[in-house]
């Protein structure tokens, strides 16, 4: 499914005019030349009528008429800056832009939503931030835990290679449903790259020591358990071949068209710390890319969301690509778009 218009699909990228942009613009921008996607330009002006009614303020009791000038002189400013920002695409790509108002992450997936984007590109400042509150990555973290669509957080110190050789897919699945979707946007990406390696990684908490001397009480205990697994390392062993049996599923019908185009599929299962391990993946690998599915337990806020993928957003500032569970999507688009 695409964009009537666009019939390589839409990717909104959503730019602040700070210090993030240059890189952020120019991922859009290889994204572009490698994809075909019409690249949409959004930034919102948060509405100084919301702020006039907030007491710490600069705006806190100025009058409408005021606060109506210096909405109409911010937005001439941020239109100017838009018009520069066009002028200087490359020739031959498809471009659009908008100035929004409104709650930064709202607006932005209205807009999305409403001109069937793909995909929403963003940037998160991941040089400042501490343990508790993620100053820079605010906009990115909503959009994560938020957009119906997936989002593509960029980093500038590692920029998108689709010139890679091969260009590196690390897909870290936990084989909940809820990752499914991702596992299908990841091989989705590969076949449309064609030779690449998607490094398909799961990740398990590990049980051994528990299960090593208490294995043999366990099943005297529990009659259920007679009969299956005579060891700890029994049980181990069926472990394994039960997640690499479940890891050669997923994906569907892509994975198969994603090994037909010439992508090297690599599975890997480990066991111990899930975020120790990830790093430790990231780091052996050096993926070009990591593609995780969106966990959202009890409606979590939104800096809660995603504990692992947001980990490795901000420790190894490499470009995550965050999806949300098939039932979470407006619609079902491909992922980056249709072939061009």
């Amino acid at each position: 499914m695409s964009h009537p218009e666009n019939p390589n699909g839409v990717a909104v990228v959503c730019v602040a005019f700070d210090d993030e942009m240059p890189a952020l613009v120019a991922n859009a921008i290889t994204l572009a030349e490698n994809t075909g996607v019409q690249l949409r330009f959004v930034s919102v002006l948060e509405s100084f009528h919301d702020k006039a009614w907030v007491v710490d303020t600069p705006m806190y009791g100025l009058s409408s008429a005021l606060f109506m000038r210096l909405q109409e002189k911010a937005r001439a400013e941020r239109t100017l800056q838009m018009q520069t920002l066009i002028a200087g695409m490359p020739p031959g790509l498809i471009v659009s832009s908008a100035i929004l108002t409104g709650e930064v992450a709202e607006a932005i997936v209205f807009d999305a939503s409403a001109h069937a984007a793909n995909f929403i590109m963003t940037a998160a400042n991941t040089e400042h931030q501490s343990a508790f509150v993620p100053n820079g990555v605010s906009v990115a973290l909503r959009l994560m835990a938020e957009a119906p669509m997936p989002v593509l957080v960029t980093s500038r110190t590692r920029p998108l290679r689709f010139e890679a050789k091969p260009f590196t897919i690390l897909l870290a699945d936990d084989l909940q449903p809820t990752s499914e979707e991702a596992a299908r946007k990841a091989f989705e990406l590969a076949a449309f790259i064609g030779p690449c390696l998607v490094r398909h990684v799961h990740i398990h908490g590990d049980f051994r020591e528990v299960l090593k001397d208490t294995w043999v009480d366990l099943k005297a205990q529990h009659p259920a358990l007679r009969g299956t697994a005579e060891s700890s390392e029994d049980l181990l062993r069926e472990e394994y071949e039960a997640r690499l049996t479940a890891l050669k599923g997923r994906g569907g019908t892509m994975r198969g068209e994603a090994t037909e185009a010439g992508a090297k599929i690599e599975l890997d299962i480990r066991t111990g710390s899930v975020a120790k391990n990830l790093l430790e993946e990231i780091e052996e690998t050096s993926p070009d890319l990591v593609v995780f599915g969106r966990h959202r337990a009890l409606k979590a806020k939104p800096f809660l969301i995603g504990r692992m993928s947001f980990r490795a957003m901000l420790v190894s500032r490499r470009p995550l690509l965050l999806v949300p569970p098939h039932d979470q999507l407006y619609a079902p688009m491909p992922f980056p778009a249709r072939r061009k």
